[in-house]
């Protein structure tokens, strides 16, 4: 039977590992050698340990993936390029892995049930690079959008190493543990920026040029905390949810540990906090599908149905709560700050943000029906009006070219064309099939509620990236491939479904 148990050692390791990281990184963006001395440490001890077992590189770089958002916390220069920690993590993990299937000559990747769909999305992505070279897109352009979608080669580590329940286990703790730093961090930073404190200026460039996250002063002393990472908040929420309201309603005899709890109100608080109404979109969508699914799979009546609800008020206004104690926390004496202020200035439709974001979508639909079938290739850029003040103040007339855009599904059909789309979400089809299969297959509850937490995961993800865009990120790659790892550990322990 899986369990979520906290207190155990890979919870604690992860949460001090990442606490002495985000330390060093902060120490190493103002001393460059240290920056340099910690980056190699890591990289050769990562690739020691993967080598002596796969699931340590597997660990270390879904940690470094949910903590470190866009994967520079640690970065070097070299040859006048830049490469970020998750480049070399990649690279080691990676060769690690090579090395280890050459020696065992054994992998489990090719009788893999995700193999097909992933052949075919690595045959579109070397297809848009052919296409992109074809149509003269910048270079530049071209490695920075198709570095994340190398992400996918990940996918060997997530299936050979999680080969026993062990693994599992402390894949779960590992995860939470990520999840559970997001959320201390955020709210230490709410705090932080809210209560003028000194060095608030270090601080901020450190969260900026790591790209650990953004700090928005929206007026006076209201700050916005964002991170791409706050993704994983929103997932990780669903997924301890359905565990602690299932197990704790039925099927376990003992109580559900309460200290699950106090992660879905951390996580909520997270998602709240980061005013992103493209998460909020999500946590919607997803919260509907989760009352479907709970209807339909887990066939509850309506007075459970009903007591979940009510647990999801209590565990919101418990976040709220949350988030208001950091704000106004006594201690050193709090600003002057009218939250609900906040929330309105958030909610105006005219915010920069969302002109710039609608400002895009023309532009783009216009460039995609230049190759509307196989796309334009890695790099596709467009050139529209930002209404963002700092582009603004950059270019004087707001004219910005780029080949990153808001519009997740749209920026797929311009790169990959509509045959790029359709592999892509023959993919997503296929992770959510298992994950059914294997749901409808399992006995015990606890597990039946993992799995079911990342099903309605991946629903708050697939709503996001309409927005957002994670899907072709590493952030949201990496939770494909979390998935395949959980999902193939059961198509390969079949025995376990009936346990």
């Amino acid at each position: 039977m899986i369990e979520i148990n906290l207190f155990k050692k890979y919870f604690v390791w992860t949460l001090i590992a990442v606490l002495v990281i985000e330390i060093l990184s902060f120490i190493g963006h103002q001393v460059a050698l240290l920056d340099w001395i910690v980056f190699f440490i890591i990289i050769i001890a990562t690739f020691c340990l993967t080598l002596f077992q796969l699931k340590f590189g597997m660990l270390i770089a879904l940690t470094e993936l949910i903590i470190g958002s866009k994967g520079h916390l640690f970065s070097i220069d070299f040859l006048n390029f830049t490469v970020s920690i998750r480049m070399g993590l990649f690279a080691v993990i990676f060769l690690a892995w090579l090395i280890t299937i050459f020696r065992q000559k054994n992998s489990r990747v090719f009788s893999n049930f995700s193999f097909v769909p992933l052949t075919a999305v690595f045959i579109i992505i070397v297809l848009n690079l052919i296409n992109a070279l074809a149509n003269h897109n910048s270079l530049s352009f071209i490695f920075q959008d198709i570095n994340a979608w190398f992400y996918f080669a990940y996918v060997g580590i997530f299936i050979d190493a999680i080969k026993d329940k062990n693994i599992l286990h402390q894949v779960w703790q590992v995860v939470l543990a990520s999840i559970t730093w997001l959320g201390i961090e955020s709210l230490a930073l709410l705090y932080y920026f809210s209560h003028n404190f000194s060095q608030v200026e270090v601080v901020y460039k450190w969260i900026r040029d790591t790209g650990v996250g953004e700090i928005t002063l929206l007026s006076g002393n209201v700050f916005r905390v964002f991170s791409q990472s706050h993704i994983y908040a929103l997932i990780g929420l669903f997924i301890v949810f359905v565990y602690l309201y299932f197990n704790g309603q039925k099927g376990l005899k003992k109580p559900v540990p309460w200290y699950l709890s106090l992660i879905v109100i951390l996580s909520l608080s997270t998602t709240i906090l980061s005013l992103s109404r493209s998460n909020w979109l999500g946590l919607a969508v997803a919260g509907i599908g989760l009352i479907i699914f709970v209807l339909a799979k887990f066939r509850v009546k309506l007075l459970e149905l009903g007591k979940m609800l009510v647990l999801s008020i209590i565990m919101l206004s418990a976040s709220l709560v949350l988030i208001l104690g950091t704000v106004y926390f006594p201690i050193p004496t709090p600003p002057d700050i009218d939250a609900q202020d906040m929330l309105k200035q958030r909610l105006q439709l005219d915010e920069s943000a969302v002109s710039s974001r609608w400002s895009q979508l023309p532009v783009l639909e216009s460039a995609i029906l230049n190759h509307p079938i196989i796309g334009s290739g890695w790099g596709s850029s467009i050139t529209y009006k930002s209404a963002d003040p700092r582009i603004v103040e950059q270019t004087k007339d707001g004219m910005y070219t780029t080949f990153a855009f808001e519009w997740g599904w749209l920026d797929m059909v311009l790169k990959t064309g509509l045959l790029g789309l359709v592999v892509y979400i023959w993919l997503l089809i296929t992770i959510w099939l298992k994950g059914l299969a294997v749901f409808n297959q399992l006995q015990s509850l606890p597990e039946k509620s993992l799995i079911a937490g990342l099903l309605i995961g991946l629903v708050a993800l697939v709503t996001t990236h309409t927005f957002s865009p994670y899907l072709n990120h590493p952030l949201g790659i990496g939770y494909l491939l979390l998935m395949i790892g959980v999902f193939s550990f059961y198509q390969y322990n079949v025995r376990l479904l009936s346990e």
